[in-house]
C-alpha cells in the first residue's frame, strides 16, 4: 500500500518486494522479532501521501524519515498503541501534521520547509509528549 500509495516505481532506490523478507529492504530496519521498527527514505522521489495503513498497521515502528521528498496532505492518524516517536518530513509538501500529535509516544518532529499554513490543533485531545517541535520555514500564521 505505501509503495504504490507514494511512486514507489519510480523511487530513486529500491530492492522493495525484491524479496519476501522486509528487513532487507531498502530503509527498513526491524528489531529482533523482525518487526519494523524504522522506516528511512530521505531524498528518494517518494510522491503523494501517507496511507492510513503504514501508521495503523506497524506497531512497533518507532521513526520515520522522508525528508527531501515530495509527500504532501495530511500526516494520517496512528495506532492507539504506535510505538512512533521521531518524525522528520523535512521538505516535503504536507500541509497538515496534527495527527502526529495524537501519537501517544511521539516526542520529535521535524517539519519544516513544508506547506503548513497554521500550527498543528489538537482540539479537545489529551496534551501531547512533543518535547521537540520543528515548524521553521512553513507558512504558518498566528500563534498557537
Amino acid at each position: 500500500d505505501f509503495f504504490y500509495s507514494t511512486g514507489g516505481l519510480h523511487w530513486t532506490t529500491s530492492n522493495w518486494f525484491q524479496t519476501q523478507y522486509v528487513c532487507t529492504w531498502t530503509g527498513i530496519q526491524c528489531n529482533t522479532d523482525e518487526l519494523v521498527t524504522s522506516i528511512s527514505l530521505p531524498s528518494n522521489n517518494l510522491v503523494g501521501e501517507i496511507p492510513a495503513s503504514l501508521l495503523s498497521n506497524l506497531s512497533c515502528l518507532g521513526s520515520l524519515t522522508f525528508d527531501n521528498n515530495l509527500l504532501g496532505g495530511a500526516i494520517p492518524l496512528c495506532g492507539v498503541n504506535s510505538t512512533l516517536s521521531l518524525v522528520s518530513i523535512v521538505n516535503n509538501r504536507f500541509t497538515d501534521i496534527s495527527n502526529l500529535l495524537l501519537c501517544p509516544q511521539i516526542n520529535t518532529i521535524y517539519a519544516a520547509q513544508n506547506a503548513l499554513s497554521s500550527f498543528p490543533q489538537i482540539d479537545g485531545a489529551a496534551p501531547s509528549s512533543v518535547a521537540l517541535l520543528v515548524l521553521s520555514d512553513n507558512n504558518i500564521t498566528g500563534a498557537p
